[in-house]
């Protein structure tokens, strides 16, 4: 049977391993911070990559700003009866087309732009 016996003397066995001990607390403690660090670094360069992304295609940027502004309505034929059966003010018979049209693409080009956010 194997008993833990106290012993009062202090040997270099115990010296080192309490050296290395607080040497590995204090890498540990380095290692978290770098990262961290690392993190805030690949974020921001994240944020930098899809803000460049967004500012090259001029086309893509005035549409976002069509849709802020709320210049743009949605109106397909899927919609159509919707805005008919509620009788709204907003109801265009001469719709224009979605499907197809470089609003669709710049709409879904926003949407994969803003979803990696």
């Amino acid at each position: 049977m194997f008993v833990l016996e106290w012993k009062p003397e202090i040997t270099i066995g115990d010296v080192l391993t309490a050296i290395s001990t607080i040497l590995a607390a204090i890498g540990l403690v380095f290692a978290g911070l770098q990262l961290r660090q690392n993190a805030l670094v690949q974020r921001a360069q994240f944020l930098l990559d899809i803000t460049e992304r967004y500012f090259e295609d001029s086309d893509v940027r005035r549409f976002y700003y069509k849709l802020d502004y709320r210049e743009f309505t949605f109106k397909d034929s899927s919609v159509q009866e919707f805005y008919y059966k509620l009788d709204c003010k907003d109801f265009d018979p001469d719709f224009k087309k979605f499907i197809g049209s470089d609003e669709e693409r710049w709409l879904d080009q926003l949407i994969y732009i803003f979803i990696k956010l």
